[in-house]
């Protein structure tokens, strides 16, 4: 997969000697709490997402990553703006505040960076895990598919900066 040169560098070197060393049952457990932070992030983001859902264009936030147009995200933006919420009030508990829905827009984004987060390390490290349970060797070409997870962690993170600059653009 990576031409030699990649494979002989002395980071390629260090890591794969690094997580060979490392005990899979620490691998196993840094995965499982990586897995529960992100079951728990995902219910907040599901909690912010059905308030989002509430209006006239019944959209969250991955309703908005799937408009394909500028008319549709902005008309979703506009509802969001118009709506107030009390599920997403600064104060919890408060049963009525004049906050924009799109504060809940924007926590959901804020519980989505922790998710990123979580998503990365599971990946990561249950894939070595896995990799070392099966005894196979931890080696360069091993070594870039772990790290697909951070790539998509990547994309992730631009992706909602996007989204947070396309929600403050009003």
């Amino acid at each position: 997969m990576w031409p030699e040169p990649v494979r002989s560098a002395a980071w390629v070197v260090r890591m794969t000697a690094w997580l060979q060393a490392v005990p899979p049952w620490l691998l196993i457990a840094v995965a499982l709490v990586a897995l529960a932070a992100a079951v728990a992030l995902a219910k907040d983001m599901r909690a912010y997402g059905d308030e989002l859902r509430q209006g006239p264009a019944h959209a969250d936030v991955v309703t908005l990553q799937l408009a394909f147009s500028a008319e549709k995200g902005v008309r979703i933006r506009q509802d969001w703006a118009r709506r107030n919420t009390s599920a997403c009030c600064p104060v919890p508990g408060k049963a009525a505040c004049e906050t924009p829905l799109s504060d809940c827009a924007l926590k959901s984004i804020r519980a989505d960076w922790g998710f990123i987060a979580a998503y990365v390390v599971f990946g990561f490290a249950g894939l070595i895990a896995l990799l070392r349970l099966l005894r196979v060797s931890v080696d360069g070409n091993w070594l870039a598919i772990s790290l697909l997870p951070l790539g998509a962690g990547a994309l992730d993170v631009g992706e909602n900066l996007l989204h947070l600059r396309f929600i403050d653009s009003e």
